[in-house]
């Protein structure tokens, strides 16, 4: 076998170890999201629910549990994905961030040890970092929540979940409260003219203020909890995506490799037969 032959062998094997391990990857990714999927989309359509009956809520005054802000800069929460699972939506989320924060007016606050990447090479230091919870056990994110309340508002940037093979950066501004009632409003709600939840048209036991700060408090720890269990299914989905590319192009060039090592050997074996008939003619 000539080295040429050996190189092109050598080159086939190698791809069959990369297409062993493409799907050993494609097929756990796989996996990981028959088992998170239909929880994490179940929750969405819930939360998505959830969240405009939120936004339809009107109180008379802005009195809030969040009203003990220490800050005046604006929070903003990069969610990202483990080393492990980097890929380019974390840069498509770094580039949506990048484009919002200015220095000295905006703080970051960032989940996944790849986003403190990012935000390293950005010259960019949190002012706090989480490591990706384990969403296929109970998680609590009230460490998250303490710092959320400091602020007077906070929006969030994620991998957003389409399909299985789409995933889009997204961004979310937080309700940290119920909105205040205008006047054009309370006309509105007087005549029935609108779904807006509010006193005037809605009864709140025990009372409005008990109500809204269990409300406020279920809803930022829900929302919290939806977008990391998003981004999580949206970064295996990536994941899965890219394996499955991988895959393919790892039998493709296997295969050609192939063809290449068998017309490489069959050339040889042409060149040695030809040599035989040439001496025997010369004997």
């Amino acid at each position: 076998m000539s080295s040429s032959s050996r190189e092109l062998k050598q080159a086939y094997q190698s791809l069959g170890v990369m297409e062993n391990l493409t799907e050993v990857f494609q097929n756990t990714a796989s996996i990981k999201i028959r088992a998170i999927r239909k929880q994490v989309l179940s929750s969405k359509i819930f939360f998505n629910d959830l969240w405009n009956i939120y936004q339809q809520l009107r109180v008379e005054t802005r009195a809030t549990v969040y009203d003990d802000v220490q800050h005046d800069k604006q929070l903003l929460i990069f969610i990202a994905s483990p080393v492990g699972l980097a890929g380019p939506s974390d840069m498509q989320i770094m580039s949506e961030l990048l484009a919002d924060h200015t220095l000295g007016k905006q703080d970051v606050l960032v989940v996944g040890s790849h986003g403190m990447v990012l935000l390293k090479q950005s010259r960019i230091t949190p002012v706090s970092a989480f490591e990706t919870p384990d969403i296929t056990r109970p998680f609590t994110v009230d460490p998250i929540l303490e710092i959320i309340k400091t602020y007077a508002s906070t929006t969030v940037y994620y991998d957003s979940y389409i399909s299985l093979t789409v995933q889009r950066a997204a961004k979310l501004k937080l309700l940290l409260a119920p909105q205040e009632l205008t006047a054009e409003e309370r006309d509105l709600v007087e005549t029935g003219q609108t779904e807006i939840i509010a006193p005037a048209n809605y009864i709140f036991e025990p009372s409005l203020a008990d109500t809204t700060i269990i409300l406020e408090q279920f809803m930022i720890n829900t929302t919290i909890k939806q977008l990391m269990l998003e981004s999580r299914l949206a970064q295996l989905a990536s994941r899965f995506t890219n394996m499955t590319l991988a895959h393919e192009r790892a039998q493709r060039s296997r295969k050609k490799s192939y063809l290449e090592f068998l017309a490489s050997r069959r050339n040889e074996r042409d060149a040695v037969a030809r040599e035989i008939i040439v001496a025997a003619r010369m004997a």
